[in-house]
C-alpha cells in the first residue's frame, strides 16, 4: 500500500480501511476508546461492523491528526490513519444515537 497523503477524501478513506483490513493489522484502542465502548455497550465487533460497513464522512483536523467519522447501523465511529508503517486505523471514540 503507498501512502496517501491526508486529508483524503471520503472514498480515498475507504479505500485506505479496505486495504489496512485486508492486510489483517488489528484496530488500536487508546485507552479513551475503551471507555467509550463500555459506556456505550459496544464492543471490538461493533466497531469492526461500523468501519467495514459505513458511510465515511468528511474528514476533520482535531487534537493534530485528521479524524474520519463512520457511521453504521445507529453507531458512529471516529478514526485516525497512522500512515507510516505499519499503517493503522485507530479508534479513537465511538458512540449509539
Amino acid at each position: 500500500m503507498t501512502t496517501p497523503r491526508e486529508p483524503l477524501r471520503p472514498d480515498q478513506a475507504r479505500k485506505v480501511i479496505k486495504d489496512i483490513l485486508k492486510a489483517g493489522r488489528p484496530f488500536v484502542y487508546p485507552d479513551h476508546a475503551k471507555k467509550k465502548m463500555a459506556r456505550f455497550k459496544m464492543d471490538p465487533l461493533d466497531c469492526t461492523h461500523v468501519v467495514k460497513a459505513g458511510v465515511v464522512y468528511d474528514p476533520e483536523f482535531e487534537n493534530g491528526s485528521w479524524r474520519y467519522r463512520i457511521c453504521a447501523g445507529g453507531m458512529t465511529v471516529i478514526v485516525e490513519f497512522r500512515l507510516r508503517e505499519p499503517h493503522e486505523i485507530v479508534i479513537v471514540t465511538m458512540w449509539r444515537a
